[in-house]
């Protein structure tokens, strides 16, 4: 079958999305852009910095729009539903990549979009000092993964501000008074994932 589909479907095509069955899945249209875009040479390598800057533009572009309008970044976007609301998890670990590229590229923006997300993680803390699961708009429910996910920002926001030091201690205070004898962390796993336990 998949040697008849050859004839029928040019190799560039094939290549691209693996097999035939996973160009199939798209719709119609999706295939003729696909056989378009095929027909086209890639434009020149813009280099390495300008896709970075390119990403990091997203990510502002991200907060700047999040549907909560919180100073959180958001979770995602569709091109049915639009910006989604703030993801406290990848908000936290996206501030050290802010706070080392401002600097790389002398950005003061990306400094403040780190700060804004910061400001941000120390208001949604929960009193327990740990960090919900899911976009904001969820029932805030405490997660191991996420809150170490932020401490990692809430560190970085410290190393650079030398502020946000007691979000940060709760933060991990929480997770050492949650931590289970044998070292694991049983009790808050995430209600967005498999059940069983995590490294």
């Amino acid at each position: 079958m998949k040697a008849l589909l050859k004839k029928i479907v040019p190799d560039s095509i094939i290549r691209k999305y693996n097999d035939w069955e996973e160009f199939n899945m798209l719709i119609p249209e999706g295939q003729a852009e696909v056989k378009k875009d095929n027909k086209w040479d890639l434009p020149a390598d813009p280099g390495k910095a300008a896709t970075v800057v390119a990403a990091l533009d997203w990510i502002l572009r991200a907060q700047k729009n999040s549907a909560s309008h919180d100073g959180g970044i958001a979770r995602d976007f569709s091109v049915k539903k639009g910006w989604a609301t703030s993801y406290p998890e990848t908000t936290g670990y996206i501030i050290p990549t802010l706070i080392n590229c401002g600097h790389y590229f002398d950005n003061k923006d990306y400094i403040e979009s780190a700060m804004i997300a910061l400001d941000w993680c120390e208001k949604i803390q929960l009193e327990s000092g740990a960090y919900q699961g899911g976009r904001i708009e969820k029932e805030p429910v405490p997660v191991t993964f996420n809150t170490g996910q932020i401490l990692i920002g809430l560190a970085a926001g410290v190393k650079e501000f030398d502020r946000y030091g007691n979000a940060m201690h709760r933060a991990a205070q929480w997770l050492v008074d949650t931590m289970d004898d044998d070292g694991c962390w049983r009790k808050f796993s995430t209600p967005f994932a498999e059940k069983g336990e995590k490294a």
